[in-house]
């Protein structure tokens, strides 16, 4: 057995990047449907331990795509929701515009 034979039977496959954020997939998701950039998540990902290149980020979040826009739409909706101490009357209520209705993942309304 050749050195190049006896390396290969050696190699050690290290653990994927995907693996690591996938550990942190409901943290990473939401901040990205919250805005924070790649860099941001990166940063706040490190402060707890998490070593991981910004590259990754974007591609785990790229493949997650459709969920981090569930989630913004989610976060929209709570934020849209009038509460519950201060009732709407119809003096107060606006009519639904385009820019108010309910969006959804298949386009505008």
């Amino acid at each position: 057995m050749n050195a190049l034979e006896i390396t290969a039977c050696n190699f050690v496959v290290s653990p994927k990047a995907g693996r690591h954020l996938e550990r942190h997939r409901s943290t990473v998701l939401t901040l990205r449907a919250k805005d924070a950039t790649f860099s941001q998540v990166q940063d706040l990902l490190a402060q707890h331990g998490v070593i991981i290149s910004e590259s990754s980020i974007t591609r785990f979040c790229r493949k997650h795509r459709a969920e981090i826009q569930r989630l913004r739409l989610q976060l929209e909706q709570e934020f849209d929701v009038p509460s519950t101490s201060t009732p709407v009357t119809p003096a107060t209520a606006q009519p639904l515009t385009q820019s108010r209705k309910m969006r959804d993942l298949r386009g505008p309304v």
